[in-house]
């Protein structure tokens, strides 16, 4: 799948993802989502958010990695099949607070919704 990295130097300064389709702000902290994004997955945690119209394939990966010890949930999405309309993004952050500390989510974007 196409794929885009942003990166925030900063954690104290807050990143704004906007949906490039509709423009409304993708809001991890209230878990506020517009249509157009199929998945929202923390690489260090787990699934932050799945439409429903994407829960059927996250499962479908989801039983791979199970299986396949060798290959992971980030490396599956990455490698999704391309479309015209369906992208990630990546928005990583770095900065130090009682050490250094580090964030990053992957968004996945179909805008043929």
């Amino acid at each position: 799948m196409q794929n885009l990295s942003l990166q925030n130097e900063n954690l104290a300064d807050s990143f704004r993802l906007h949906c490039i389709k509709c423009g409304h702000v993708q809001d991890p902290e209230i878990s506020s989502y517009c249509e157009h994004v199929s998945f929202v997955f923390l690489p260090d945690y787990d699934f932050e958010y799945i439409s429903p119209e994407s829960e059927e394939l996250i499962a479908k990966l989801q039983e791979s990695v199970d299986r396949d010890d060798s290959t992971d949930m980030e490396s599956m999405l990455v490698n999704l099949p391309s479309t015209k309309s369906s992208f990630i993004i990546e928005i990583g952050s770095a900065g130090f607070s009682c050490g250094p500390s580090s964030f990053r989510a992957l968004y996945g974007f179909d805008l043929a919704i």
